[in-house]
C-alpha cells in the first residue's frame, strides 16, 4: 500500500533500487517505472539480481545483495568526500 502511494519524482536523494528478477511482489516492470520516474538530479543506481525473488537480503543471494548496497553507500560516501 505504501509503495502504491510513492511519488518517485519527489525523491532527490542518492537512491539505490534493488530488483530480484524472479520477484512476485514487485515485478520488474514496476521497478522499471519506479527507477524511471525518480526525481531528476539525484544519483540513482538500479542493480537487478539474477534468479532472486523479494526475499534475496535473507536467503542465498544476500552476499550479492550485501556487496550491491555496500557498493553504493561506499560510492556514495565517495562523492561526499568521505574516505
Amino acid at each position: 500500500y505504501q509503495f502504491n502511494n510513492c511519488d518517485p519524482a519527489r525523491v532527490h536523494v542518492p537512491t539505490l533500487v534493488v530488483a530480484g528478477d524472479q520477484d512476485p511482489y514487485a515485478p520488474l516492470r514496476v521497478q522499471s517505472e519506479l527507477f524511471t520516474n525518480l526525481g531528476r538530479g539525484a544519483d540513482r543506481s538500479w542493480s537487478i539480481i539474477a534468479d532472486a525473488d523479494h526475499a534475496v537480503h535473507l536467503l542465498d543471494g544476500r552476499e550479492r545483495f550485501v556487496n550491491i548496497v555496500k557498493s553504493f553507500v561506499d560510492s556514495a560516501r565517495k562523492g561526499l568526500g568521505h574516505a
